[in-house]
């Protein structure tokens, strides 16, 4: 008799991949709605007057805001496992970056405030409160979704399969 593979080494076919990318597409989109809300809630607390002992408060705040952000994401993504070595120090990098983003935005805008137009030096803590938080929630977006893995030998069948119309037959 023929040895029967267990179901888990069978390659997926055409519409679990459909169904596989589908899903992590909504997460997806479901995550960037979740960065977009914590980096205008990030923007609120920049934009509080500043007073003595109160940049410290802000800062830990934008800490606690940007925790609970990446635990959010990582229950959206389920907390996947599966990252590369070069995915985990991209990572760090970028939470680097995210830092140089944050000096950079406030640097820029306060110079336009001080040049240009002054009402708006009392906007770039807020600008760059809500640039470090964009940065790191897509940092972390992209942390989690290169845990996810394409069987490639499986989309090109799938790929293959595909109902093309008349015209792509030629």
């Amino acid at each position: 008799m023929a040895e029967q593979k267990e179901p888990s080494q069978n390659p997926p076919n055409f519409q679990s991949t459909i169904i596989g990318l589908k899903t992590v597409l909504s997460i997806h989109s479901k995550v960037r709605v979740l960065i977009i809300d914590y980096s205008l809630g990030a923007a609120v607390i920049g934009s509080i007057p500043p007073f003595p002992w109160l940049l410290e408060l802000k800062l830990i705040a934008l800490i606690i805001l940007n925790g609970k952000m990446i635990r959010d994401i990582g229950a959206e993504w389920r907390y996947l496992k599966g990252q590369n070595v070069v995915t985990i120090i991209f990572s760090i990098l970028g939470f680097l970056g995210a830092l140089g983003t944050m000096l950079m935005s406030y640097i820029i805008i306060y110079a336009l405030g001080l040049f240009f137009i002054p009402i708006i030096t009392s906007w770039a803590t807020s600008a760059s409160y809500l640039m470090f938080t964009l940065t790191v929630g897509r940092i972390t977006d992209l942390y989690y979704l290169n845990a996810q893995r394409i069987h490639e030998q499986s989309l090109r069948r799938a790929w293959h399969q595909l109902p093309l119309s008349k015209e792509h037959q030629k």
